[in-house]
């Protein structure tokens, strides 16, 4: 025999039940189903669906729900459940809520899941004195970390394993923000931004990373970008038109097709390290017209299904390093290039 569940936190849950509309439409995930319509006043809510209960104390520690509607604020009773552990409340709809700063209450948490829940505005201050927090997940939310940034919440919160942010705007925090690395980070998931004007960044490294999705168009937004290097990635898309760019690393992303248009202007670029090894490319010899002879230093474009003939890039210009790498066709339509000055 298991305890039952204590009276106060019954009441807590069947406060909680009330003060929000159960609306199927209101879940982003096809297979949710409304688990607190099942919740009776009469009944045990160690037994209800999506409430766990310690064995021991007969208190609430999990509390999961779905295809609910309506808002959450600092008077919820939600905030009742303080022995609560583990809190998923993914695929709401709290109405562009704001997360309260009573969340302080709920200090046993282990995990927190508040992913594409309608929240929004600032993530409170208070969600630093959950120091137990082994994971969060504040995914797809209009939510931005600015005042608590990203430092503070890494150094407050020394338990953390799992973090989930994307889709928090960070970057208020980061306004005069020149050189980012994310390097060699195989665990390290994510997308790009939309990039607004008025950056100052000037060096994007995220080598060796699992980021993903569309690189967006606004990347050309980032005028004093220099560096952009995604090799390692899961870019399936090029970046756009970038004339201002000296080195452009996009090694073992999953470019197919041939090299794009844009490519025709690379006369007029500043490029001079150019990487787009392991990828599936094809339009070789067109390529190789184009290239910025005058001003390329570093070209790799090996592991692609290249083929045709190599030219000889203008003799006053450059010249093959043949003593070390060379240039070599493989029959695999293998190529690398690596060209010196004169």
């Amino acid at each position: 025999m298991h305890p039952l569940c204590h009276d106060e936190e019954s009441h807590a849950l069947m406060q909680f039940k009330q003060s929000l509309a159960i609306n199927e439409s209101a879940s982003s995930y096809p297979s949710a189903y409304p688990k607190v319509a099942s919740w009776t006043v009469d009944g045990d809510c160690c037994s209800w669906d999506g409430v766990e209960c310690d064995r021991d104390s007969g208190h609430v520690i999990g509390l999961s729900s779905s295809c609910l509607y309506g808002s959450i604020n600092s008077s919820s009773s939600l905030f009742h459940l303080v022995h609560l552990r583990r809190l998923n409340l993914a695929g709401n709809n709290f109405n562009n809520s704001e997360i309260p700063s009573e969340i302080r209450n709920l200090s046993r948490l282990l995990d927190l899941d508040l992913s594409i829940s309608g929240f929004s505005g600032q993530i409170p201050a208070e969600i630093l004195e959950l120091s137990k927090l082994v994971s969060i997940d504040l995914t797809l939310n209009s939510l931005k970390l600015q005042k608590p940034g990203l430092q503070h919440l890494v150094e407050a919160l020394t338990n953390l394993e799992v973090l989930h942010l994307s889709g928090v705007n960070i970057s208020a925090k980061l306004p005069n923000l020149r050189f980012l690395s994310m390097r060699f980070n195989p665990y390290l998931t994510g997308y790009l931004p939309e990039f607004h004007r008025g950056s100052n960044l000037e060096l994007l490294l995220l080598e060796g990373t699992s980021f993903s999705g569309h690189l967006p168009e606004s990347i050309g937004n980032l005028k004093s970008l220099k560096e952009f290097d995604v090799a390692e990635c899961e870019f399936p898309s090029f970046l756009s038109y970038q004339n201002h760019l000296e080195l452009l690393d996009l090694d073992d992303n999953k470019l197919e097709g041939h090299i794009p248009k844009w490519f025709m202007n690379m006369s007029t670029m500043t490029l001079e390290s150019l990487s787009l090894a392991g990828n599936f490319l094809t339009g070789f010899e067109q390529f190789f017209e184009i290239l910025p002879w005058n001003k390329l230093r570093s070209l790799n474009l090996h592991s692609n299904k290249l083929h045709g003939s190599l030219p000889t890039p203008p003799p006053t210009i450059f010249e093959y390093e043949t003593s070390m790498l060379g240039c070599n066709i493989l029959q695999s339509s293998m190529l690398r290039c690596n060209f010196c000055r004169h």
